[in-house]
């Protein structure tokens, strides 16, 4: 093998054919979603999975009604085993997994910002940027 060859194909791994893909799943992305979240999955380093389910947000914070403390039902879908968990657990979930409607429902505004220091270290960084970017209330 050749030493071009070792940088793009190591133990089978095709990191061109990845790049490409990448590519053509931003270029997917744009029009079927809101456009400042198609900025932030640009962003260097989002993972790929975040390409494959890009986040939905709320369109205004104040949107966000929910409880403001107790228990909730959470959907299936956003894959949290049983049991008690933080609300920052929870928030993460809903910030990575949930529907607009979903947010709405179960997210409370001043939760939110009262623990959004602590998931800006637990969200990747493109979901950070936009949550960021359309509700400056919560900092950058």
């Amino acid at each position: 093998m050749e030493r071009g060859e070792a940088e793009t194909d190591v133990d089978g791994i095709d990191f061109a054919g990845a790049q490409a893909t990448r590519e053509a799943m931003r270029a997917d992305l744009a029009g079927r979603i809101a456009p400042d979240v198609a900025a932030a999955l640009q962003r260097p380093g989002t993972p790929d999975w975040l390409l494959a389910r890009p986040p939905q947000l709320v369109a205004r914070l104040g949107d966000l009604a929910g409880p403001a403390g107790g228990a909730v039902q959470v959907p299936a879908s956003w894959g949290m085993p049983p049991g008690p968990h933080s609300v920052a657990d929870l928030y993460q979930r809903a910030l990575l997994y949930g529907t607009a409607q979903e947010q709405a429902r179960m997210l409370h505004a001043g939760q939110l910002v009262t623990v959004w220091e602590q998931l800006r270290d637990m969200l990747p960084d493109a979901v950070v940027f936009v949550w960021q970017e359309r509700f400056p209330e919560l900092g950058r």
